[in-house]
């Protein structure tokens, strides 16, 4: 079962003198993908320099800025912008 799953993750970063680095992510959860992304980007600075602090715990998931009240709105709003989305792949979608 997915809750019984580890979220325990190893990552991998290779890369020779001036060749861009090849990262892996191995194990890991949904639910740890901002600490594992932040993991990532400490794993490349060397590549990469540093770009700056962490952010992403402080900030909203793209798309998610609207009211829970407002969900119905959002799909009428989805369906407008793509009129060939059925009433329930609409739904999920911005579910």
């Amino acid at each position: 079962k997915a809750q019984e799953a580890t979220r325990d993750y190893v990552l991998k970063a290779d890369g020779g003198e001036g060749a861009a680095p090849l990262v892996n992510a191995f194990g890991g959860k949904i639910t740890t993908y901002r600490r594992l992304a932040e993991s990532m980007l400490e794993k490349i600075e060397g590549f990469l320099g540093k770009r700056g602090k962490p952010w992403t715990s402080d900030a909203p998931l793209p798309g998610g800025d609207f009211p829970a009240t407002g969900f119905d709105a959002q799909v009428a709003k989805l369906k407008s912008a793509y009129p060939f989305l059925d009433q329930r792949l609409a739904r999920r979608l911005t579910r």
